[in-house]
């Protein structure tokens, strides 16, 4: 059923990378299996029974998941809902998310890892859907490290404060101009070379096509259309809108903790 409705002429994007001339190029398509077949086919639709049912919903409290593995570690994520892949707000995230995660001067790195030692890594993730989409912050920690622990007779935030720490801090005081600054050259570095990989472009302009973005600048010219010019403004804005509570959703992997103690550090976001 999955093929005989999906797997069509109609419904196949190709995105090629090549030093083929174009009309070369569509002789090779036009000589394929599934022209020469002629297969015989109205344009795509997607069945009723495949649509997607929009059931999206404000949220009333933090949710909270738990799956219980025997680990040294406990793995969690912090997501949050956002906008669908034809929000301009999309591209601010991008931003924002290097700005906490994307290197070694990021928030995360410098205070999970920097300051307090309590993780090797932690970075994050975007995805942007027809209806919405979602911002997610990934790391692992020790299990006695997640909430708080003593250490020389001290009590020390764990991983999950210090998280909600500073996103607090953030939504008080902004990003700075110099992280700015940094973050600019550090994503117009980074899409240079993702640039320079035909795989990345032919990815990129098939994604594009495939679900039909309103947003179909090359990916040579992504860095000077969408985030060059963006503001400080602009940023903490965006922030502010989709970093609370109401979008807020977490899930663990790893041994028991409170699940109490856990919302409870969750609900201080401001």
């Amino acid at each position: 059923l999955l093929y005989e409705n999906f797997y069509l002429p109609s419904n196949i994007a190709i995105s090629i990378v090549s030093n083929k001339n174009f009309q070369q190029v569509v002789k090779y398509i036009e000589n394929s299996y599934f022209i020469k077949n002629k297969w015989t086919e109205s344009n795509f639709k997607i069945p009723k029974f495949f649509l997607p049912k929009k059931n999206i919903k404000n949220q009333e409290q933090i949710n909270y998941l738990h799956c219980f593995k025997k680990r040294k570690q406990t793995y969690f994520t912090i997501s949050f809902k956002t906008c669908d892949f034809n929000n301009k707000d999309q591209f601010i995230l991008e931003i924002i998310g290097d700005l906490l995660a994307g290197n070694m001067s990021s928030r995360f790195f410098l205070n999970l890892r920097e300051k307090n030692g309590l993780t090797y890594s932690c970075h994050t993730e975007l995805s942007h859907y027809d209806f919405s989409g979602n911002f997610i912050i990934n790391t692992s920690v020790e299990n006695t490290k997640l909430i708080n622990f003593i250490e020389k007779k001290t009590l020390k935030k764990g991983a999950l404060n210090i998280i909600i720490d500073t996103l607090n801090d953030i939504k008080l005081n902004g990003f700075t101009p110099n992280e700015l600054k940094k973050v600019k050259g550090y994503s117009k570095g980074q899409l240079s070379l993702i640039n320079e990989d035909s795989v990345n472009i032919c990815d990129y302009n098939g994604r594009n096509i495939l679900f039909e973005k309103k947003y179909d600048t090359p990916l040579k010219k992504y860095y000077n259309k969408y985030h060059k010019n963006i503001t400080l403004n602009d940023i903490n804005r965006i922030f502010n809108k989709y970093f609370n509570k109401k979008n807020m959703n977490i899930c663990l992997i790893g041994p028991r903790n409170s699940k109490r103690d856990i919302l409870n550090i969750l609900n201080n976001l401001k």
